[in-house]
């Protein structure tokens, strides 16, 4: 199974050259960026993204499941 990360960053990047309000472009990107480790890159296209669409955006959910993560990492920390 071929995974071309980079390849689809570069397509999604030209993709929102296009329609820069593609929330549905900008969603996969942001899960592209998040599975090649860059969370915080991930979150700042989730975070455009919901500024375009604020109801009924599935970036709300990543979001959200990133802070849940993050107080988890903290909590267990601290143990």
């Amino acid at each position: 199974k071929v995974r071309d990360l980079s390849g689809a960053v570069l397509a999604l990047r030209e993709s929102l050259k296009i329609d820069k309000k593609n929330t549905n472009a900008r969603n996969l990107l942001g899960l592209v960026y998040y599975e090649m480790g860059m969370a915080v890159e991930a979150l700042t296209q989730w975070i455009i993204s919901r500024s375009f669409q604020s109801s009924k955006n599935i970036a709300d959910e990543y979001i959200e499941s990133i802070q849940n993560n993050r107080s988890e990492e903290r909590r267990v920390g601290k143990e």
